[in-house]
């Protein structure tokens, strides 16, 4: 969220910049330049200098071009007989680190109960082929395994919710540090990040186009002089594969669920194993995607921060 606008103060030859966000007094003795971003000494907001009217406390239109109005607020100063500059602080960078180990661990843990997910359903595969070859097989085969499904089933359901609720806290807080890391032409806010993953038809694409927002945006090797580089950055293949199992596997479990209620017979248990079993090794496939996504994102936008504290502080 943009902090107030607020105006620099100017002594002599030393520029005096109060950050909206701690209040620091930072100086810069190098000479003026509207549009250029520092970092605060103290808190690391970034601060971007803007040109306005010599004679009036209206901002010049490009203030806060590309930043999505609701997370913003503005107010003018002006000073007659001063240059009259602004200045826009953005919340300072959060780390997402934390949130990205918690993330990759339940991750992981969701992958280890895909694949034991997956071997029951093998077993299953065999139980059903012997019942359909007229192989004997007995009572307490057939109840350990509607338990062993059961059992593995309850579990991945309530390590799955964990891990979304997770994710999404994740996609929050890597969004939201976009315009601190200096971008801006932002088509998202940190809401809507994780608003579209809950809204019918729209969210078949939305969330792969936040996902890829994040990514691009994250890029530590743009050039931080310039705000809007990020949308030259190159897509990741690793999102679009993602995305596109993530479809493949939503479109099995529409299939999967109505079938598992209806399926009587031992060759339509067959088939909804099988499905089931196919649904799994995708579903291995997209949390380590998953994984290597938000390490990635965590690792650029960790690298592209300390680039801007480098290069910008004061």
């Amino acid at each position: 969220m943009l902090t107030n606008v607020l105006l620099g103060e100017y002594n002599g030859d030393t520029m005096i910049i109060e950050c909206p966000e701690c209040g620091t007094k930072n100086t810069t003795d190098e000479p003026i330049q509207p549009g250029k971003r520092y970092h605060c000494g103290k808190c690391g907001a970034v601060i971007t200098l803007l040109q306005a009217s010599d004679s009036s406390s209206e901002i010049a239109s490009s203030t806060i071009t590309g930043v999505t109005s609701n997370t913003s607020r503005e107010r003018t100063v002006s000073n007659e007989g001063s240059p009259v500059l602004t200045k826009v602080a953005v919340v300072p960078f959060e780390s997402g680190h934390y949130r990205t180990q918690w993330v990759t661990f339940f991750l992981a843990g969701l992958v280890l109960i895909c694949i034991i997910s997956v071997w029951f359903d093998y077993l299953q595969i065999q139980l059903v082929n012997r019942i359909i070859r007229g192989d004997f097989v007995t009572m307490a085969e057939a109840l350990a395994n509607d338990d062993r499904q059961a059992t593995i089933g309850w579990i991945y359901f309530s390590l799955s919710v964990i891990t979304v609720i997770l994710f999404l806290m994740w996609i929050h807080r890597a969004h939201r540090n976009l315009p601190s890391l200096g971008n801006t032409n932002l088509k998202y806010s940190p809401g809507w990040a994780v608003g579209w993953f809950f809204v019918p038809i729209l969210s078949l694409w939305k969330p792969y186009q936040v996902t890829a927002e994040i990514w691009k945006a994250s890029d530590p090797t743009t050039d931080i002089n310039d705000s809007t580089a990020w949308q030259k950055s190159p897509a990741s293949s690793i999102i679009s594969s993602w995305w596109f199992l993530f479809l493949v596997s939503a479109l099995i479990g529409n299939i999967l669920v109505p079938s598992v209620l209806q399926a009587e017979t031992p060759s339509e248990i067959l088939t909804v194993s099988w499905w089931s079993f196919i649904m799994g090794v995708i579903d291995i496939v997209i949390a380590i995607l998953t994984i290597l996504i938000v390490r990635n994102i965590d690792q650029r936008q960790e690298m592209k921060s300390q680039l801007l504290k480098t290069s910008l502080t004061f």
